[in-house]
């Protein structure tokens, strides 16, 4: 599957446009669907014990923004990062006196760096005893392009939301602006994929990502 990027061939890259967008999009499709079922077992088990969760993953198509479509997908992680990361960074960033970019700001290092850092954590007892700590931050670095690219886009569509909402029946509003948000969300996570399952060179990356656009 050309969206896996396990090996960007010549011949990948030659395949027509429509086949490779539909082939990012199923893929990314697909492991949503895969972390809202492996998600909804772990809610489902916690309910069981008598936690009270909400579903992780709610109706993202509803979303009025990139953000609100993320926060939908990732519900309770995104609480975490905001939760715990967003108050301290509002606080001491007081010197950025527009309450607008304050707030990106914030919101930008949340994600960024607290995403990092949870993923990093998680992953730190494995990689470090593989590839030492050397190779655990060279690693980790190959991501950074995906962490800081969906802060950056789910920080501006917050920070700079507009309070008019989206008429209900609309065809912007239920279909075109839903399909849009997830066509770039699947170009943002397209960055993770590339780091967590790329073999060839980085040039081939690109090289397919140009070619998504007839580049």
């Amino acid at each position: 599957m050309i969206s896996s990027f396990s090996v960007i061939t010549q011949e990948q890259l030659a395949f027509p446009l429509w086949e490779k967008w539909l082939a990012l999009m199923a893929h990314v499709f697909f492991r949503y669907v895969e972390m809202a079922c492996v998600f909804g077992i772990t809610v489902g088990i916690g309910r069981l014990a008598g936690f009270q969760f909400s579903s992780m993953v709610h109706s993202p198509w509803r979303a009025k923004s990139f953000g609100e479509m993320f926060t939908r997908l990732m519900y309770h992680y995104n609480r975490l990062l905001m939760g715990l990361f967003y108050p301290a960074w509002k606080a001491n960033l007081k010197f950025i006196r527009k309450i607008r970019i304050r707030i990106l700001v914030s919101i930008f290092l949340s994600i960024s760096v607290g995403g990092m850092g949870f993923h990093a954590a998680r992953d730190f007892h494995n990689f470090y005893f593989k590839y030492g700590f050397i190779g655990f931050l060279i690693s980790y670095a190959r991501v950074l392009p995906y962490f800081l690219t969906l802060a950056f886009f789910v920080a501006m569509t917050l920070a700079f939301r507009k309070k008019k909402a989206i008429e209900k029946n609309s065809i912007i509003g239920n279909i075109l602006r839903p399909a849009g948000y997830f066509l770039i969300f699947s170009l943002i996570y397209s960055l993770y994929m590339a780091a967590d399952h790329n073999v060839s060179p980085w040039s081939d990356y690109f090289a397919y990502l140009g070619s998504l656009f007839g580049i």
